[in-house]
């Protein structure tokens, strides 16, 4: 699971909770699980569509989420997807879509198992 997060991200998160409780983490975490999976079935259709704004815009937004929690494989291939898709690249966007849910599944499993 190390290299699928990025620790020291979740360690700022950890130190900006008060009580120490990692209350804030969990919280980000379900945020995180509850619209990171729709960020990317919203991807996969705008892809489909050739909606390259809709790809930029959702691929901006899964992005900004995913360093955020140190999922630094999902924001590294969201980062491309917007570039791709600002370019109007469906060339790009292609390879990009390739694994990109089961890479969220893992982040997620991931994330999911800080919980523990």
């Amino acid at each position: 699971m190390d290299c699928i997060l990025e620790h020291e991200r979740l360690d700022l998160i950890r130190e900006l909770d008060p009580d120490g409780s990692a209350g804030l983490l969990s919280r980000m975490v379900d945020a995180y699980a509850d619209q990171a999976p729709r960020q990317v079935s919203g991807i996969l259709e705008a892809a489909a569509e050739s909606d390259f704004e809709t790809v930029a815009g959702l691929a901006h937004t899964l992005k900004s989420a995913s360093i955020n929690l140190g999922a630094a494989e999902i924001h590294a291939r969201a980062k491309r997807l917007e570039a791709a898709a600002r370019e109007k690249s469906a060339e790009r966007i292609a390879p990009e879509l390739e694994g990109l849910e089961q890479e969220l599944h893992k982040a997620l499993g991931a994330l999911k198992s800080l919980e523990s």
